[in-house]
């Protein structure tokens, strides 16, 4: 490519950025209401990532800038997790639900706690993939803006 940019470069921004929001996914599946902070610091470590994994070298304060409006859109995009209580509850009652599968409970008991379980299973990849394909969005859209619009 002759803008400077190589395939292997673009792939392994593609790469952390998809790092970044599998831990932030998880985190959120997990601490649904931290949703504000794990945004916040996932978009200024990808941005961070990104801006080191660029071939074309930025200057300190052009990475810190980057990171900081970042941080800022991460916060801003976390405030919007308004169903954090009920994925709390979701999590909370398939963790309690867990002692409540083993041997000398009562088969409907049983049966309730396994969809505990699947519901908590269900919530925390869901919310793992979608804070995944958010940081593959936001990644894709900065190298197309990095490479195509100065």
């Amino acid at each position: 490519m002759d803008d400077g940019l190589s395939f292997d470069d673009d792939f392994a921004k593609i790469l952390t950025s998809a790092a970044i929001g599998a831990v932030e996914g998880a985190v959120n599946a997990i601490i649904p209401g931290a949703s504000m902070l794990t945004s916040t610091v996932a978009n200024a470590a990808d941005s961070l990532a990104s801006d080191l994994l660029d071939t074309e070298k930025k200057t300190t304060d052009k990475i810190v800038t980057n990171a900081a409006i970042s941080a800022g859109f991460g916060f801003l995009g976390g405030m919007g997790d308004v169903s954090f209580v009920k994925g709390n509850d979701i999590v909370n009652d398939g963790i309690k639900s867990l002692k409540k599968t083993l041997k000398g409970n009562h088969p409907s008991v049983k049966k309730t706690a396994r969809k505990s379980k699947r519901k908590a299973r269900k919530y925390i990849a869901i919310n793992f993939a979608d804070n995944l394909l958010q940081s593959l969005t936001f990644t894709t859209t900065k190298s197309f803006i990095d490479k195509f619009g100065g």
